[in-house]
């Protein structure tokens, strides 16, 4: 029986900054940015729906609940802008 416990340990402390507001559903979009890429963080009022199917990722993510200064508090230090 092999122990894979070591290769946890090492691959987690990676994680450990990342607030978890950042979801898989957030992160896959993210991890996939390039230069030049942007990412729009708006309220309710704002037309994300329509926009985000003209963008190469294709669909919106949606983080209800989460108020937009919390949005953006935790997805700006994964930018290196915090």
């Amino acid at each position: 029986m092999i122990d894979i416990r070591p290769v946890i340990e090492r691959r987690l402390p990676g994680l450990k900054d990342i607030d978890p507001v950042i979801n898989a559903e957030l992160m896959h979009p993210m991890m996939l940015m390039g230069h030049g890429d942007e990412l729009v963080v708006c309220d309710v009022n704002h037309p994300a729906q329509t926009i985000a199917r003209h963008t190469p990722y294709g669909k919106l993510i949606d983080l209800s609940g989460c108020g937009l200064a919390r949005a953006a508090e935790c997805e700006m230090p994964q930018f290196g802008t915090l």
